[in-house]
C-alpha cells in the first residue's frame, strides 16, 4: 500500500533535487572515502559523451552522501543528525561496496568485447549504486538517488538521440499539451520507483521499458497522452508478473491525480497575476558541473 506520507517524502525529494546547491546545506561527503581501499578502482574509465574520464570514488561518495542527506533532510533531521560519524561509514561502505560491483561489470564486458580499456557509462555507474543500496536494505536511498536522478533524465538528450528511441516515431503529449520525444530512460526511472516504493529489487524495470519502447515502434503511433502511456505501463507490468508493483504504480498515479486536483483548485484561488513560472525542462543549471555522474 502506497501510503501518503510516502508521496509526500518523494515529493519533497524532488523538490530537493531541484533544489540550488547555494541554497541548501553541503556536506563534505567526497572526501568521507577519501584514503580508503578502493581496490582496482583506477582502472577504470567512465565515458562521458565522446570522452574517457578517470574514475573518482570520491565522486559515487558524494552522490551516495546527497541521495542520504536528501532523504534524511526530507524527514526534518538537521545538519548535525545528517553529517554524523555513522553516516559517513555508511557512505565509504556502500562506495567501496560500488566500486567492486563496477569493476566486476566493466571486466566482464571488456573480456566479451576483448578490449583492454575498463569501460563504464554514467547510467551503468547509477544502477551499480542503486544496486548495492537494494542489497544492503538501503531502499529509501535509492528511492532519494532516482529522484536526483530523474531530474537529469529530464534534461538530458542522451537517451532521446539513442539508437533504439531514433527508432520510435510517437511523440508523448503531456498535460500541459507540450510534445515531447519517447525517452525510455524517463520509463524506466518512474518503473525503477515503484519496485523501490515497496522495497523490491528494480532491475526488472529495464524489461518494461524495453517492452514499452519495442510496442511503439510496431504500432507507429504517431502521438500518444501521458495518461495513455502510463495505463500501458501499469498492463506491461502486470503482462510481465509484477502485480504488486502495478498495484503500488497504480495507487501512487491515484494520489498524485488527487494532488494536482488540489493543486489546481487552489492555484485557481490566486490572482490571476500571480503565475508560477518553471524552468524548461531542458535547461540545466550550475548543479551539473563537469562530474562524470550528474
Amino acid at each position: 500500500m502506497i501510503s501518503t506520507h510516502l508521496y509526500n517524502e518523494d515529493t519533497k525529494l524532488k523538490a530537493l533535487a531541484t533544489t540550488p546547491k547555494d541554497q541548501r546545506t553541503q556536506f563534505d561527503w567526497r572526501n568521507v572515502a577519501c584514503g580508503s581501499p578502493a581496490g582496482n578502482a583506477s582502472a577504470l574509465k567512465v565515458k562521458v559523451r565522446d570522452e574517457h574520464r578517470d574514475f573518482d570514488l570520491g565522486e559515487i561518495a558524494d552522490t551516495i552522501g546527497c541521495a542520504l542527506s536528501d532523504l534524511l533532510t526530507a524527514r526534518h533531521k538537521s545538519d548535525t543528525e545528517i553529517f554524523t560519524e555513522e553516516n559517513k561509514k555508511f557512505v565509504t561502505k556502500l562506495s567501496l561496496l560500488v566500486v567492486k560491483d563496477l569493476h566486476q561489470r566493466a571486466k566482464a564486458t571488456a573480456d566479451r568485447l576483448e578490449e583492454k580499456l575498463l569501460t563504464l557509462t554514467a547510467r551503468e555507474v547509477y544502477h551499480a549504486i542503486e544496486e548495492v543500496l537494494i542489497k544492503q536494505n538501503a531502499h529509501d536511498v535509492a528511492r532519494s538517488l532516482m529522484a536526483r536522478r530523474q531530474r537529469f533524465e529530464n534534461m538530458s538528450t542522451a537517451e532521446v538521440n539513442a539508437p533504439m528511441s531514433l527508432l520510435v516515431n510517437t511523440k508523448v503529449i503531456r498535460r500541459n499539451g507540450q510534445v515531447v520525444a519517447w525517452n525510455p530512460s524517463k520509463i524506466e526511472v518512474a518503473v525503477r520507483k515503484a519496485f523501490l516504493s515497496i522495497e523490491q529489487d528494480s532491475a526488472a524495470a529495464v524489461q518494461v521499458s524495453s517492452a514499452l519502447t519495442h510496442r511503439m515502434i510496431e504500432e507507429g503511433k504517431q502521438f500518444i497522452h501521458i495518461e495513455q502511456l502510463q495505463d500501458l505501463v501499469e498492463e506491461e507490468l502486470m503482462k510481465q508478473g509484477h502485480y504488486k508493483v502495478a498495484k503500488a504504480y497504480i495507487q501512487y498515479r491515484a494520489l498524485r491525480s488527487t494532488h494536482r486536483d488540489e493543486d489546481a483548485g487552489a492555484a485557481a484561488d490566486k490572482a490571476p497575476e500571480l503565475l508560477d513560472l518553471k524552468l524548461d525542462d531542458g535547461q540545466q543549471d550550475a548543479q551539473a558541473g563537469e562530474h562524470f555522474l550528474p
